[in-house]
């Protein structure tokens, strides 16, 4: 499965971690077999044997022999640890990994592995103990079965049991909370993992004391009665040591409650739009405390307009209100207000799930800036299903931060709620697609590296980070501490990734810094829209990336977000880049925005705006084939469409003429007049009656007469009419 990454196709992942997180999810279901086998045979080849009845007679006692054949089971299936983890390490090597993230990775998963080998020995034990060989083996291949597949993937997966996972001898049965992603995964479940191993160690030691009190059965002892009272205090030891994990889930379940009361009924949720209104600027001071408790100071310049909020969607001219009469901010039902001021005096305020809400009345109507202080605080690490996985949506985790523009982290002017329904918990990602304002946000507290999707203030420093922008889209910060932040030579966009992915991101940025400087050159302007990629496993953090865009992009002020995985690659993605600097927004080129047979008279109202956006982000490759292979023809989208086949015959045979100057005279007239699509699909989150109203993309019609027009008039000095 490794050896996959030397040799991955142009469009797949280099990041050894995805190839590795494969294997260890595979070697988790197949090696606890070993040391269980291991278990049944050790005990039942002498000890239990009536043919060793010699072994009465030994001076060691019963608890040396449960422990050495124990010992000796576990290391023997440790073997396959050392030997898999040295695989791992030749690789990750071999691909420039830094020490750090490689000891990070191989200590994770041997944990795992210990966790799974140690409990999985005193299973086959205990089953051996307990019954002849005959019926030991087919109960301990059943046990075996049960451990690693029936109760991780039915019972705790299916059935949402996650309370049973510390039972569980395969923690790796999916690949959960993006395993991919070495900078977030270990921290995130250090807590949950650190009290499994404590539960894990106590229930391993109550197996073995319950094999010590069956092996005195037949080998007896000087207390007949001790073997017994230890299992039973073992079995009390165990029962305590889980109360702290089964606390975990009991306070993870009743946050979910939570989040499910402050959302609506399925098919209830109705466009934001209505409800948003404009504010000015936000000023925000967060401070991460020990526990990483969040205390927050959020301070908003609100404008009115006769005394009336001013919505600030378009076409939107009265904002609508939750409770009338009432201002509604949207918060993370998670935090808690301390207090709200508004001019400086502490109002009376009201909490209904995620909605704050204050009356209209207590803002004075002879002015038209107001100034609203939100107090508040909490702890943000925010565990949600995923489909048959489980992710954290947002969180502040030490160093580790994701914390979501969409998510509520600070209170969102109107909308009508941050979660879809109560069966999904997900996120609207539109509940911010209007949101303009000045926001200057203070952070002190956070270790490690932490970036944000608006600029940095002059005065940033590690020890107190300080953002800053004027006209910003809401702000998204993230950062771990050994993020990596890419750059090269005199190209503008950075990327932030994680070790795995820094020699593809390299690439990319080379390859990418080309690219700028061929368009820029043609354009005359440079490419703005981007000053970072994120480049790393955020499929489950956003919200189900990939279920929502099959591309996996997230845009997030002046961040594009990039999923990677095992056979996404961001090389394979760089269309959606280059569309991004140069139309302003990531819809494929090749997405059939709108179809020709959907027409009466397509000829008159057919939109080519894909076609030209594909011609644009091809010429490159258009220029290279016209002078190697004339006849080849670059693929163009919707080649269905008549004009779409014209269009690329005659941009190729200008090519192949030496006319490409005049090609680019004629691309670059409608990319100077916008080549804008709206993506509408993204954000699904109405009813179903809203979402039937709702049009997939709004785009620039530009027909085939457009074209021609365009066409003729840049070859006009040659005297041919191509109509």
């Amino acid at each position: 499965m490794l050896l996959q990454c030397l040799n991955s196709l142009h469009s797949s992942s280099t990041d050894i971690n995805f190839y590795a997180a494969d294997a260890h999810s595979t070697f988790m279901i197949l090696l606890p077999a070993i040391p269980i086998l291991l278990g049944v045979l050790l005990i039942r080849r002498d000890a239990m044997n009536a043919s060793y009845e010699w072994m009465l007679g030994l001076p060691i006692t019963n608890t040396i022999i449960i422990a050495s054949k124990w010992m000796a089971a576990f290391l023997y299936a440790s073997l396959f640890t050392l030997a898999i983890e040295m695989v791992y390490i030749l690789f990750a090597w071999h691909q420039g990994l830094p020490w750090s993230a490689i000891c990070s990775s191989v200590i994770y998963y041997s944990a795992l592995y210990g966790c799974s080998f140690a409990v999985s020995a005193a299973l086959g034990i205990v089953i051996g103990a307990l019954m002849p060989l005959r019926f030991s083996l087919p109960i301990a291949f059943c046990g075996w079965v049960f451990g690693t597949l029936f109760l991780p993937g039915l019972l705790v997966r299916s059935y949402s049991l996650y309370p049973l996972k510390a039972f569980s001898l395969n923690h790796l049965l999916y690949n959960i909370n993006n395993s991919g992603n070495e900078g977030w995964t270990a921290p995130l479940l250090r807590e949950e993992y650190g009290l499994m191993y404590i539960f894990a160690a106590a229930f391993g030691l109550f197996i073995l004391a319950a094999s010590n009190a069956l092996l005195a059965r037949i080998r007896p002892v000087l207390h007949p009665k001790r073997p017994l009272f230890v299992m039973w205090v073992t079995l009390l030891i165990s029962a305590a040591a889980y109360a702290p994990y089964g606390k975990l889930w009991f306070d993870r379940f009743q946050e979910l409650h939570v989040l499910e009361a402050s959302a609506p009924e399925r098919n209830e949720a109705v466009p934001n739009e209505p409800y948003a209104f404009q504010i000015k600027s936000m000023k925000l001071d967060m401070t991460r405390e020990e526990g990483n408790m969040l205390r927050m100071k959020a301070t908003y310049v609100l404008p009115t307009q006769d005394g009336q909020l001013i919505p600030s969607a378009p076409n939107i001219h009265q904002v609508k209100s939750h409770i009338g009469g009432h201002v509604s901010f949207l918060l993370d039902p998670m935090l808690q207000v301390h207090s709200l001021l508004i001019d400086g005096q502490a109002v009376p305020w009201q909490r209904q799930g995620d909605l704050i809400s204050f009356a209209q009345s207590l803002l004075s109507k002879k002015t038209e800036m107001h100034n609203i202080e939100f107090v508040y605080s909490g702890v943000i690490k925010e565990w949600k299903l995923a489909g048959n996985s489980e992710a954290f949506a947002a969180f502040v985790q030490d160093s580790s931060v994701f914390l979501p523009d969409y998510t509520g982290w600070f209170p969102l002017p109107g909308g009508d709620h941050l979660l879809m329904d109560k069966e999904t918990l997900t996120e609207r990602l539109d509940i911010i697609k209007y949101l303009r304002a000045d926001f200057d946000l203070t952070l002190h507290g956070f270790d490690g590296s932490l970036f944000a999707t608006i600029a940095a203030a002059p005065d940033d420093t590690p020890e107190t980070r300080h953002f800053k922008e004027e006209g910003a889209q809401a702000p998204t910060l993230l950062g771990y501490s050994q993020i990596k932040k890419l750059t090269h030579a005199d190209e503008p966009i950075a990327i932030l990734t994680t070790a795995g992915n820094v020699q593809e991101s390299e690439t990319f940025l080379k390859e990418l810094h080309q690219k700028r400087l061929y368009y820029e050159a043609w354009t005359k302007k440079p490419l703005t829209g981007i000053s970072k990629i994120t480049y790393m496993s955020i499929n489950e953090q956003i919200s189900g990336l990939m279920r929502r865009s099959p591309y996996g992009l997230y845009t997030s002020g002046d961040t594009l977000f990039v999923n990677a995985g095992k056979y996404q690659s961001i090389t394979n993605r760089s269309q959606f880049v280059l569309g991004k600097l140069l139309f302003g927004d990531t819809v494929n080129i090749f997405e059939h925005v709108n179809e020709w047979d959907d027409y009466d008279d397509p000829f008159e109202k057919y939109s080519m705006v894909q076609e030209i956006r594909s011609a644009i982000i091809n010429l490159p490759l258009t220029e290279q084939y016209a002078a190697s292979e004339p006849t080849y023809l670059v693929p163009l989208p919707n080649e269905a469409a008549p004009v779409a086949i014209s269009m690329q015959k005659m941009i190729n045979a200008a090519f192949v003429n030496g006319q490409g100057d005049f090609v680019k005279r004629v691309l670059l007239h409608f990319l100077d007049k916008g080549l804008f699509i709206q993506d509408n699909t993204q954000n699904r989150t109405y009813s179903n009656d809203e979402l039937a109203k709702q049009v997939p993309y709004l785009y620039p019609v530009i027909t085939w007469k457009d074209w021609i027009d365009v066409w003729n008039e840049e070859k006009a000095g040659d005297g041919k009419d191509e109509r």
